[in-house]
């Protein structure tokens, strides 16, 4: 029972065509915002009065749908501006067929199976090799010396230099020579 609870409650992201019929003459083309086996939110400017019998009809890759369905909240377009969302309404879908029950079941797995960061593995990569770094672990394998780098000794040797040429670093001494100018 835990588990049909749990599937009426997965919502996912899920944009297809749908037309919410009034009535014979009155039929509003839109489309989805998000699914699940219990309902749909319908984004459109036209909203409909809470309690509203609709009869609904989903297009998707897998099949098409049409059943019965009760708005449950409406989003108009001045509350749609306040709070950044799209105008439209929760519908509330009657009972499924088996077939319209499978259609929507693979419709969300195959939805939902994308992960919800756009960044996917990358970013879980990167969020750990932060936290691995922030945790002091980075600085535990790393030898410190007193010793100053060459290019410190070098600096102080040569005196001021241009900010922006860095110090040539002490020539290497050939073997066999003394590094004097008379060694050839």
């Amino acid at each position: 029972m835990l588990g049909v609870a749990m599937k009426m409650k997965r919502r996912v992201r899920v944009t297809t065509p749908v037309e919410v019929r009034v009535s014979r003459e009155e039929v509003l083309p839109a489309e989805t915002e998000n699914v699940s086996l219990g309902g749909v939110f319908v984004k459109s400017r036209v909203t409909l009065p809470e309690g509203t019998h609709v009869l609904l009809r989903l297009h998707t890759p897998h099949g098409r749908i049409t059943t019965g369905a009760r708005v449950v909240h409406a989003v108009d377009s001045r509350e749609a501006m306040a709070t950044s969302r799209a105008p439209g309404m929760g519908l509330s879908m009657a009972s499924l067929s088996p077939y319209a029950q499978s259609v929507l079941e693979r419709l969300l797995d195959e939805h939902d199976a994308t992960p919800r960061d756009p960044w996917g593995r990358p970013a879980r990569i990167l969020r750990s090799a932060l936290q691995w770094f922030v945790s002091g672990a980075a600085t535990a394998d790393v030898e410190t010396t007193d010793e100053e780098p060459w290019y410190h000794r070098a600096a102080a040797a040569q005196g001021p230099h241009p900010p922006d040429k860095p110090p040539e670093p002490p020539p290497a001494a050939k073997p066999g020579s003394s590094g004097r100018s008379s060694d050839f």
